[in-house]
């Protein structure tokens, strides 16, 4: 990531099945409950249809099926240009609200480098965004998602469903492994996402509030 860091801004990421959008939404909603405005932001957000320049897709499906159609380095531009597009809007009309920012770059890129687009593309690419203040990783084990997870995209079994759902996730969780290091290092948090949804919203909050009164995580 660029070394600049955008202020009082969250990165909820982690790999597929951890949960983040349930997370995202819970600690919104605890922040808010504090007297602190939020405003959340995903990839999906250039779905809106009500938005100017929005993606030409209806569903979350039709992007599937397209992802499934293009080659590598061009998903990997399309993704992180869908991703950076609504980080840049976000950025725009936030104000001084907390940004929350679901997934992040970090999650297509490491799926792209299993992918096999290209490694310098997706470094530049990488570098390209900047750095959010507070990082926290959802960390859960391929076995432990599937088993949570009642439909698989094609995007995150590479084409294969249910039976390709754990080999791929292996590989890109090694993946985003290395990215943390290499991006952001020490500074991510792990969470441990195996819990059940409440025990972990406590623990993501509680690094969250840690982070707002300037102490150390718990």
């Amino acid at each position: 990531m660029g070394s600049s860091i955008i202020p009082n801004s969250i990165c909820l990421a982690g790999p597929d099945g951890a949960g983040k959008t349930t997370q995202a939404d819970r600690l919104a909603k605890h922040l808010e409950a504090l007297g602190r405005a939020t405003r959340m932001c995903t990839i999906w957000d250039m779905l809106d249809q009500a938005a100017a320049g929005s993606l030409p897709f209806r569903s979350k499906s039709e992007i599937d099926s397209f992802l499934g159609s293009v080659h590598a380095n061009a998903r990997a531009m399309f993704l992180h240009m869908a991703m950076r597009e609504a980080l840049d809007r976000a950025l725009d009309d936030r104000g001084d609200r907390t940004l929350i920012v679901v997934g992040y770059w970090p999650k297509y890129n490491a799926s792209e480098r299993i992918y096999g687009a290209d490694t310098g593309l997706l470094d530049a690419l990488g570098t390209s965004f900047p750095e959010l203040d507070l990082l926290l990783y959802l960390d859960l084990d391929p076995a432990t998602a599937l088993r949570r997870k009642e439909t698989i995209s094609g995007y995150e079994s590479a084409g294969k469903g249910r039976d390709g759902f754990l080999p791929f996730q292996a590989k890109a969780q090694a993946a985003m492994a290395e990215l943390r290091t290499r991006f952001g290092g020490e500074r991510w948090q792990l969470v441990d996402g195996r819990a059940d949804a409440d025990t972990v919203s406590q623990e993501v909050t509680a690094r969250v509030d840690a982070w707002r009164l300037g102490t150390a995580p718990v």
